[in-house]
């Protein structure tokens, strides 16, 4: 069964839920790097004229800074609801894999799910997930990312 590109977003969305599953125990986070600290972000930095960067436009240090202290928390709590005890230190490897402990945080990432061309198994062996990723997760990291084009072949790989 082949799905539409919204359909197969969905079923990747779930995907990355599940990955993320993958990630296991959270038990060290990547230090910041020296001379970056700076206060807390609560939301994107501002351009000059006022507007959130997207996250593609920020520099590395912001783009650590946004994920550590906006990203990261905001998703925590929409998986921890989703899962409590499953993602009970939901973190930095959760989705981007063991690398992030070493600072490697690219994406997409071989740490999570390949997804498959045909979705329709998933979505029949994890019906919850499937709606979980692209009715939240999906919507979610487009907001908070400010990209509207977010899939969920930003963060999985294909088959």
């Amino acid at each position: 069964m082949k799905l539409s590109e919204c359909a197969q977003g969905s079923v990747l969305a779930a995907c990355l839920l599940l990955a993320a599953g993958c990630g296991g125990s959270q038990t060290a986070e990547p230090e910041t790097p020296a001379g970056t600290e700076t206060q807390p972000a609560t939301e994107a930095p501002a351009e000059p004229g006022g507007e959130a960067k997207k996250f593609d436009d920020m520099a590395p240090a912001e783009k650590l800074k946004f994920m550590k202290e906006v990203v990261a928390p905001e998703m925590a709590k929409s998986f921890q609801a989703f899962d409590s005890e499953h993602y009970t230190d939901f973190g930095c490897v959760t989705c981007h894999g063991p690398g992030a402990k070493d600072g490697n945080f690219k994406m997409p990432t071989d740490s999570l799910p390949k997804l498959p061309e045909d979705m329709a198994p998933v979505m029949a062996a994890k019906p919850d997930m499937v709606k979980f990723m692209a009715e939240t997760v999906k919507p979610q990291m487009a907001k908070l990312i400010g990209d509207s084009e977010f899939s969920c072949l930003n963060c999985h790989t294909k088959e």
